[in-house]
């Protein structure tokens, strides 16, 4: 590898270098995805968001209690318990394992929460759009180790949606304190509170989509590889 160029995706994966020393330089180069949405798409998307009272907080991904599935459910309890009626949750992704469907079944049944969670299975194309376009907070509350740089929660910001992320892989350096909050297990659910009270407003949501487009699309991506190909 000597006078080799390495191109990593987060700061935080140089660790994995530490027995790599012939190298000649690292480059950071983050993860981008499509935009599919139209400027009047997300016009759309503002006001109906707008006019709809409701808090609609999406979490998309794999289904293994590791991605905070759990958690979520936990946060479905709480507030149902706090007596708050104009929220949802919303989960989409595959299951790892039976245990865990049967787990999530059981904690909705006990805890009474068929007017709170709703599940969507796997989605992908338009269902998976519909779920981020109806969504106003999307959560990400990841305690696996191997967690890198999470494209769903890129597709979030897409969407305009504001994010509250765990500290764990690449997400702190994605989320910031004005599109979003990097939270703990002890601290969600008055983060999420906080989320609900001061990061709700359109203009939040427009910051969203903005830090998405100036950072995360493919053509950013592109445009940031062929500068570091063409500079080294």
């Amino acid at each position: 590898m000597k006078g080799t160029n390495i191109i990593l995706i987060s700061k935080l994966m140089q660790s994995e270098l530490e027995q790599v020393t012939s190298y000649k330089n690292i480059f950071y180069l983050n993860n981008g995805v499509d935009n599919l949405l139209t400027n009047y798409d997300f016009r759309s998307i503002l006001t109906e968001r707008k006019s709809n009272n409701k808090i609609n907080i999406l979490y998309l991904s794999n289904l293994f209690k590791e991605k905070g599935y759990d958690t979520v459910l936990e946060l479905a309890k709480y507030f149902k318990e706090a007596g708050l009626k104009n929220i949802e949750f919303n989960f989409a992704g595959g299951w790892a394992s039976t245990e865990d469907k049967q787990y999530f079944k059981e904690y909705v049944n006990t805890n009474k929460l068929e007017n709170y969670v709703f599940y969507h299975g796997l989605v992908q194309g338009e269902e998976k759009k519909r779920l981020f376009s109806n969504a106003t907070i999307f959560v990400f509350p990841s305690r696996y180790k191997k967690e890198v740089f999470p494209l769903s929660v890129l597709e979030a910001l897409s969407y305009g949606l504001p994010v509250l992320g765990f500290n764990i892989g690449a997400v702190p350096e994605i989320i910031n304190g004005k599109i979003g909050i990097i939270s703990n297990k002890e601290l969600i659910f008055e983060d999420v509170e906080k989320m609900i009270s001061e990061f709700q407003s359109e203009s939040t949501f427009m910051r969203c989509r903005e830090e998405y487009l100036n950072n995360y699309t493919v053509e950013v991506f592109e445009k940031n590889l062929l500068n570091i190909l063409i500079t080294n």
